[in-house]
Order: C-alpha cells, then sequence, then structure tokens
C-alpha cells in the first residue's frame, strides 16, 4: 500500500522554501513577483516539483488535471491536506467537489512540514489502484 500513496501539494509562498535553504533568495524574490505557485509532490522519498503555476487558481486546476490522470482507489478515502489558514483549501475542496471528488476529511501538515513550505499550502493525498 506505501508504494500506491499519492501526495500534491500546491505552496502558497516561496519565502518559506527560501529560508529553509530550498531555494535560493534570488528565486524566491523572482518567483513572488511573477506569483508564482510551485506543484510538489513525494516520489521515493524526495520531494520532488511537478510543475509551476501562475497564481492559486491555475495551481489548483493544476491539481485537478493530475487527478485526472490517475486512477484513484475509492476503497480507501480521500484527503485534502493544508499548513496554517484554510482559504486555499477552501477553494480547492469547492473545485474538487464538483469534479465529483469524494473528501473524506482534511488534515493540516505538522509543524515541521509546515515550517518548510508556510501559510497557505494545500494539498490532496490518495491511493492509486
Amino acid at each position: 500500500l506505501k508504494s500506491r500513496i499519492r501526495v500534491y501539494a500546491g505552496v502558497d509562498t516561496l519565502e518559506y522554501l527560501c529560508r529553509g535553504g530550498r531555494l535560493s533568495r534570488t528565486a524566491a524574490t523572482i518567483g513572488e513577483l511573477a506569483n508564482l505557485k510551485p506543484i510538489l509532490t513525494i516520489q521515493n522519498g524526495t520531494v520532488e516539483v511537478l510543475g509551476k503555476c501562475l497564481g492559486r487558481i491555475k495551481a489548483a486546476n493544476y491539481l485537478l488535471d493530475i487527478l485526472k490522470e490517475k486512477e484513484i482507489d475509492t476503497n480507501y478515502p480521500f484527503y485534502t491536506i493544508y499548513s496554517y489558514g484554510t482559504d486555499n483549501l477552501e477553494k480547492l475542496e469547492s473545485k474538487l467537489e464538483k469534479e465529483g471528488y469524494p473528501v473524506a476529511s482534511s488534515h493540516q501538515l505538522g509543524a515541521a512540514i509546515g515550517s518548510h513550505v508556510g501559510p497557505g499550502c494545500f494539498g490532496v493525498v490518495f491511493i492509486e489502484k
């Protein structure tokens, strides 16, 4: 089951990735000016960037596009995740509801991960067939 767990998340601010040493100050500044929102995933125990979107709406739509490509195992719950603040999460959940994805519950990220991604992070966790 562990190999079938999928985690996809959109990061709202690049400031905390920069503070944690995951991104240079120059890249963070340029990304913030461009309103860049990276989409992250965990693959083989490492965090990887799947894509970069301009704005929260496009980031949420990108997550939906990813979900459409995947075959979700409905025998297991479908979760949403968020860091501090639920505004982005609520927008994502309304889009998921319109597309027919049944959200079992939403869970706040822990302090270790939340301190690296910062407030406003939003995403999904599910089991793929």
